[in-house]
């Protein structure tokens, strides 16, 4: 049993099907049991801070961009044209 509750976990895990309704009820089966219940807890989890890490490195490169950028410009011209495509 174990073994298939890790198995749906992997196909939502690494995005195996990209059909909605069978990912549906692949979670849908995996809550039947408490075991699954928390592996897909547990799936949910590592993804949150998959796409924090992912949001924070983008930053964090946007970020030394923007260093970059600043030695190379004046640094009023170039936050008026960050401030302007960001917003």
């Amino acid at each position: 049993m174990t073994a298939l509750l890790q198995a749906l976990c992997a196909v939502l895990e690494y995005e195996i099907c990209d059909n909605n309704d069978v990912k549906m009820q692949i979670i849908t089966t995996l809550q039947i049991t408490s075991r699954g219940k928390r592996m897909y807890a547990d799936l949910c989890e590592r993804q949150i801070q998959l796409r924090e890490l992912v949001c924070l490195s983008s930053f964090s490169y946007f970020l030394a961009y923007v260093n970059y950028i600043d030695k190379a410009w004046q640094k009023d011209t170039f936050y008026t044209v960050v401030c302007s495509v960001i917003l």
